[in-house]
């Protein structure tokens, strides 16, 4: 937010106005909004050194105002021609540094326990296009209990493509998203636990899948 220093001030002021002059011209500018009109006349008004720096820096914010909506839709414009989401992350793990700033945030606020079938298809096609993991996201989506794609876990493929609502496991940080910290990368399946991974490895399947491979 602009805040016009002192100085700047004195300078659109003419040489007989003093810093305390203009403290109490601001101080009554600030007082007047209850409609009282005991100023001299609207010329004079005009002519207002103090009144020409209030103007001035209501047009700095309606110019800072439109460059920020105008970043906004730029934003929201490009992540909605990837297929991606509008939702704000940072929100959703409890900490959006500008709402806390009480600034306006790009991105839509919606709880997780507000979250629609959509919303929730929106942050499984944004996660698959993540590649930093984030243990707070994390949790967040796997709490919605969003299911696996049965499909896709089957044949490794999915006829709904990035448009799927549900879980694709492609690689090991899409398990991990999904809460699984063990991960097969021959049969490119994911666990939760060690002893689940093991019992994999000592199963049919496994062993079929490792020596087509070799």
């Amino acid at each position: 937010m602009f805040h016009p220093s002192r100085a700047t001030v004195v300078v659109r002021m003419s040489n007989e106005l003093s810093l305390n002059d203009l403290d109490a011209q601001l101080a009554a500018l600030e007082g007047s909004d209850d409609g009282d009109s005991s100023s001299s006349s609207s010329s004079e008004d005009e002519k207002s050194p103090v009144k020409a720096v209030r103007e001035g820096k209501k047009r700095k914010l309606n110019d800072e105002e439109k460059a920020q909506e105008k970043l906004s839709n730029k934003v929201l414009r490009k992540k909605m021609r990837q297929g991606l989401s509008n939702l704000c992350f940072s929100f959703l793990t409890g900490k959006c540094k500008f709402e806390e700033g009480g600034k306006s945030c790009l991105f839509s606020h919606v709880k997780p326990e507000e979250m629609t079938a959509g919303d929730k298809a929106e942050l499984i096609r944004e996660l698959r296009h993540r590649k930093k993991f984030d243990p707070a996201l994390a949790k967040v989506a796997q709490n919605l209990n969003i299911p696996m794609c049965r499909m896709y876990k089957k044949t490794g493929q999915c006829k709904q493509g990035e448009k799927c609502k549900f879980w694709h496991l492609r690689n090991e940080l899409d398990a991990r998203w999904k809460g699984m910290e063990y991960w097969c990368q021959t049969c490119f399946l994911g666990f939760t636990s060690e002893d689940q991974l093991k019992e994999h490895r000592n199963g049919k399947t496994h062993k079929a899948n490792a020596s087509w491979q070799q």
